[in-house]
Order: C-alpha cells, then sequence, then structure tokens
C-alpha cells in the first residue's frame, strides 16, 4: 500500500548500495576474499532482509567482536566468525554493518592498522615484521592500506612520531 513506499524505497537504496560496494570491491586491485565475500552476503541479506524491527544491538555481537579483537592477526572467514557468534552469515554481515556503519571486514582492517600503529608508536620492528604480526600478507598490501587509512606510509608515520 501507500504507507509502504518510504520502506519499499528505503530497501531499493539499501539493495543499490549494496551491490555498489560489492562491484567497487571485484574492481579494485587490493579485493580481498574476506571483503568480498562479506559484501556479497550483505547483498544477500539486504534483498531477503525482514522490515528491522529495531536498531538495539544484539548481546551474540560482543562475541563476535570478542573473535576478531583475539584473531586479527590470522585468517578470519566470514563462517568461522558466525560460528564463533553463534548466528548464520549472512544474519552476521547484516548486523555488523547496521551497528558499526562498516563491514566486518573493514573493521579487521581497521583493527589491524590500529595494531600496526601502535607497534610503528613502540617498537624498532622491521616494518615487514609488523605487517605480518597485524596479519597483512604482505609489506607492499600493508603499506598501501596504511596510507589509505592515516595519510601517510607507515614510515613516515614512524619518523613523525620521533622527538626532534
Amino acid at each position: 500500500a501507500l504507507q509502504d513506499l518510504p520502506r519499499r524505497l528505503d530497501d531499493a537504496i539499501a539493495h543499490y548500495r549494496a551491490a555498489l560496494r560489492l562491484t567497487r570491491s571485484l574492481l579494485s586491485a587490493d579485493a580481498e576474499p574476506l571483503s568480498l565475500e562479506g559484501l556479497s552476503l550483505e547483498l544477500a541479506a539486504e534483498a531477503l532482509a525482514p522490515p528491522r524491527d529495531s536498531d538495539r544491538r544484539p548481546p551474540w555481537l560482543d562475541l563476535a567482536e570478542t573473535y576478531l579483537a583475539d584473531a586479527f592477526d590470522q585468517p578470519i572467514g566470514v563462517a568461522d566468525l558466525a560460528r564463533a557468534a553463534g548466528v548464520h552469515p549472512v544474519h552476521l554481515a547484516r548486523t555488523f554493518r547496521r551497528v558499526h556503519q562498516i563491514t566486518f571486514a573493514g573493521y579487521v582492517r581497521h583493527v589491524r592498522i590500529e595494531f600496526a600503529r601502535r607497534e610503528l608508536a613502540v617498537s624498532g620492528a622491521a616494518l615487514g615484521d609488523i605487517a605480518v604480526a597485524a596479519g597483512f600478507c604482505d609489506q607492499s598490501h600493508f603499506s598501501r592500506l596504511f596510507k589509505r587509512y592515516t595519510g601517510q606510509t607507515p614510515a613516515e608515520y614512524r619518523l613523525a612520531l620521533q622527538p626532534r
């Protein structure tokens, strides 16, 4: 009916945005399997989503966040995270984005970059070692993402922290 029109328009916009995020990720040179998997599940979740009743935070999300905090330096799959939280992967993808306003792949990248920032500030470890400790597959991927998030390369960031 006519009163459902705003909800249907919101749904159409959400579907479009999810499809656009997946398309951009597929075209990106830095497309990661976790990101593609998460975006695909998010698109499926948007297409199959029942009307949203509430914006409250589900209790299982704490389990997912704890799992991510403990395993950010390892390859993490959507199914692994969903299993740890005790929910379906599609439900996890949809809820995680709704609560955090970011995909869990983006959240993992953020956690990894923050870990690397702390390491650069307190240790003299080689950049490659920090990249591996943060869960990146190689130093060049780490450096690209670090610069995208911080505006500086890891070496520039470390240099800026040194006393003058």
